[in-house]
């Protein structure tokens, strides 16, 4: 993994939030905790065509490596969702 230091504020939509956890188990507050502390990777998102510029953290979760794509400007980091990657947990971080 990268290290890094994450200065920014890290935002997320809190309705997208709970979703996540009750349809994936997924907790935005302890990927935030994550990537607050650089260990994660970050890396372009696949599709540039739809989403053209935007950037994803690498993050290891429960055991496995979710994809959280996110977009930033000069005061904060906004989280857009959170995946579980396949491909990623094979290539691993």
């Amino acid at each position: 993994m990268y290290i890094m230091h994450i200065e920014k504020e890290i935002e997320w939509n809190a309705e997208k939030a709970e979703l996540l956890w009750k349809e994936r188990g997924i907790n935005l507050n302890e990927i935030a905790d994550r990537i607050k502390t650089g260990d994660c990777k970050i890396i372009p998102v696949d599709n540039q065509t739809d989403h053209k510029g935007q950037m994803m953290f690498l993050v290891e979760f429960n055991n496995y490596i979710h994809c959280i794509p996110f977009v930033e400007d000069d005061r904060s980091i906004f989280l857009k969702t959170a995946f579980r990657s396949r491909k990623h947990q094979k290539e691993g971080l």
